[in-house]
């Protein structure tokens, strides 16, 4: 059995590689605690592993790691951007330095969709978009601020303005929370419908749209690009590392 995590900025999730399958687990922010975390649903056995993708700042990662390493005896390893992989070839100029939430993203979709062209959208603290042709060519991508970062901008930028955390969608805000809550998430899903709608125009065939994040179930119901959801996208992309090594 493998233990997959995926360390975000704010928080993470894990599920499992067992018996040749995926298996899903749970979900925490980096304020809860490990034990309280975890404690009840993550188990792992000596010589068992544990692989990650992480954009989680140092400190972060280094608790997990301690906690892994003390309570189960167990080193954290951590997936890296290469040229190629699982059938997916990366397009960046520079392929180390494709984040490797994006990388596992787009290896997980190819192996859940195999050869076709497909748009991947991650919604968390960045929003990010990338394609990838049938061939599996990343053709690159582009990053943006997620939901909360927008909203937390204008909280900071500006005298006036509260943050908001949630408030009911109107197009025709009639109130200031309304305005920014409604304004952030209708203009977020515009703005990915729109860079979605770019992409397809620019590769064959057709296009899968996948939509993963902690934003995503906020987005989806807005967005007018035929989007499946995948909320373990980056998890089955560890997943089609696991299955390359076996």
């Amino acid at each position: 059995m493998t233990l997959l995590l995926d360390l975000g900025n704010t928080r993470f999730k894990w599920g499992w590689y067992r018996g040749g399958a995926f298996q899903p687990g749970g979900a925490a922010t980096y304020d809860d605690t490990l034990d309280d975390a975890l404690a009840s649903s993550l188990q792992l056995q000596a010589g068992e592993r544990a692989f990650a993708v992480s954009v989680a700042a140092i400190e972060r990662r280094a608790v997990l790691e301690d906690y892994l390493l003390s309570r189960f005896g167990v080193e954290l390893e951590y997936l890296a951007s290469t040229a190629e992989a699982c059938g997916v070839r990366n397009g960046y100029l520079s392929p180390t330095r494709l984040g490797t939430d994006r990388w596992a993203a787009l290896l997980g979709a190819r192996r859940v969709f195999g050869s076709v062209a497909i748009c991947v959208v991650d919604c968390g603290s960045a929003v990010t978009v990338d394609a990838m042709d049938a061939q599996g060519c990343h053709q690159g991508g582009l990053i943006m601020p997620g939901l909360g970062l927008m909203r937390r901008g204008l909280a900071h930028g500006t005298a006036g303005l509260p943050m908001i955390d949630d408030a009911p969608v109107h197009l025709f805000g009639r109130d200031t929370a309304s305005a920014i809550g409604s304004g952030t998430l209708l203009g977020l899903a515009a703005a990915i419908d729109g860079l979605a709608a770019e992409m397809r125009g620019s590769l064959e065939g057709n296009v899968h749209f996948i939509l993963t994040g902690g934003d995503a179930p906020a987005l989806l119901p807005h967005l007018r690009q035929p989007f499946v959801h995948r909320p373990n996208l980056v998890l089955e992309g560890l997943m089609a590392v696991e299955e390359a090594r076996a």
